[in-house]
């Protein structure tokens, strides 16, 4: 894979498609973000950030999201979605997946296929970061602050396919049914 420039325009394509999947995610639960004006996440030694990462995979692409937020800040998404009990870590992986989930969505309809591996969780100080090609981008929350990084890695003259007709992917939560090519038999 070859490290495009961040600046390249699939990667900025790819950045343009994971902000409106985080206003998306969390507008479906009621928390408002918008696009932070700058990307801060430096944190008192007292406040305990979390972090996600999660890799994800195609034909000429491969990278990861990483999410990082303040746990108290996780814990007010949680309480803004009625759930009290549930693990700060867990919370921020699934909010990965589903992030990462709207992004291989969004890439899906411009011809881009990408498969996801499960998140990797961990407090703020334990994780280090690889030095690649990434974009950061902040959103405010009532309050608080998600941080996303997004790096990714292309095989060489990988652009993203032309607009073409194609089936709309299932949108997060929406049932699908699947046909029974089963063949009939006789008694």
């Amino acid at each position: 894979m070859n490290n495009q420039s961040a600046s390249s325009p699939a990667f900025r394509a790819m950045s343009e498609h994971l902000s409106k999947a985080v206003t998306e995610l969390f507008a479906g639960y009621g928390l408002a973000v918008g696009r932070a004006a700058s990307t801060n996440i430096a944190s008192s030694k007292d406040e305990q950030s979390v972090v996600a990462v999660i890799n994800y995979a195609g034909d000429a692409v491969s990278g990861a999201v990483t999410l990082v937020a303040p746990e108290w800040a996780v814990r007010e998404w949680l309480e803004a979605i009625g759930v009290a009990d549930c693990d700060v870590l867990d919370t921020v992986g699934e909010f990965s997946n589903m992030l990462l989930g709207r992004l291989k969505a969004k890439l899906l309809r411009e011809g881009v296929t990408v498969m996801a591996a499960t998140p990797t969780t961990t407090p703020r100080n334990q994780i280090q970061l690889s030095t690649g090609p990434a974009r950061w981008a902040a959103f405010d929350g009532p309050g608080w602050q998600v941080t996303l990084r997004l790096d990714a890695a292309f095989e060489p003259g990988f652009e993203l396919p032309a607009a073409r007709e194609a089936q709309e992917p299932a949108e997060a939560g929406e049932a699908i049914l699947f046909e029974s090519f089963a063949e009939e038999r006789e008694p």
